[in-house]
């Protein structure tokens, strides 16, 4: 087997450092998650990680942006299936990936757990609110190419039906099943097909 390149060992190290960081988060909560216990659980030392990561926050906006890629991959997926389906099997396809979203408990854990760092860290929110932007820009790109894929005009901008659904589905993450129904695959396809509904041909 041939031997790794300096380059590819440090990825491999930073990678390592990024999931053990997302795994320390869910388990302990963000201000319990110390570079000391991320090291320990990746395996490696304190001196690892300052080569790899300048402070904690550093390391964190890593771990927003691998999981936030993932989803942009998604979300690519879907517009380049979607655009040859018929309407229903549109928002079928929508449903599948909002359940695998809300299924992914890593994902929607570590958002709730950000958004609550975020405001109380200030250079931290800057760096992660560029992310959110950038979330709405693409999913605003999909619902944009989702509704030109049906041939209509949606009544209001992409944009702001970015943001609704965002929020919408961030609401479900936050409510769980608390009230005894998860409600999210039901009702943001709901609110999906009513805005193609009343959209202009």
């Amino acid at each position: 087997m041939p031997r790794l390149t300096r380059q590819e060992s440090q990825q491999i190290t930073r990678q390592k450092l990024i999931d053990a960081a997302a795994r320390e988060i869910i388990q302990t909560g963000i201000h319990k998650a110390s570079i000391r216990r991320i090291c320990d659980a990746a395996g490696f030392t304190l001196g690892a990680f300052y080569s790899n990561f300048t402070n904690k926050d550093e390391l964190l906006l890593e771990v927003v942006e691998l999981h936030t890629k993932r989803e942009f991959q998604a979300i690519s997926n879907l517009v380049t299936t979607a655009s040859k389906l018929e309407k229903n099997e549109v928002l079928a396809k929508i449903s599948e990936w909002l359940g695998a979203l809300k299924n992914n408990k890593i994902f929607s854990d570590l958002l709730l757990e950000f958004r609550v760092y975020a405001n109380h860290n200030a250079h931290f929110k800057t760096h992660y609110d560029d992310n959110k932007r950038r979330w709405h820009v693409e999913l605003a790109n999909a619902l944009e190419a989702l509704f030109k894929g049906q041939g209509l005009t949606p009544r209001i901008a992409p944009s702001l039906m970015a943001v609704g659904l965002s929020a919408l589905w961030c609401g479900f993450a936050i409510e769980g099943t608390a009230s005894g129904v998860d409600a999210v695959d039901k009702v943001i396809p709901v609110f999906l097909e009513t805005m193609l509904e009343s959209s202009k041909h």
